[in-house]
């Protein structure tokens, strides 16, 4: 029952993935997408595992080096996760 409830979830996940629009969608095993909110400076990430985390006052030059970088889950857990204060969302 656990693993059809996860399952689930995780078709959930991807049918909201594939409705984003295609500068948000991450091609990562991390990290499923990424929202920036430029008055706020405030970075979205939502995980694959269904974690969402607001990371607050990050420039958004670093959003913009995240979408570009070639792993977003090693960009996150260096630039990000060790400079950036975070709330979680979910």
């Amino acid at each position: 029952m656990l693993q059809r409830s996860y399952s689930t979830l995780q078709t959930g996940i991807i049918f909201w993935l594939q409705n984003l629009p295609n500068d948000l969608a991450m091609p990562s095993s991390v990290v499923a997408a990424i929202r920036y909110d430029a008055n706020a400076n405030t970075l979205r990430v939502i995980y694959v595992s269904g974690g969402v985390y607001d990371y607050k006052d990050v420039p958004e030059k670093i959003y913009s080096e995240m979408k570009a970088a070639s792993s977003k889950g090693e960009f996150l857990n260096k630039q990000i996760k060790p400079k950036y204060k975070f709330e979680k969302i979910k």
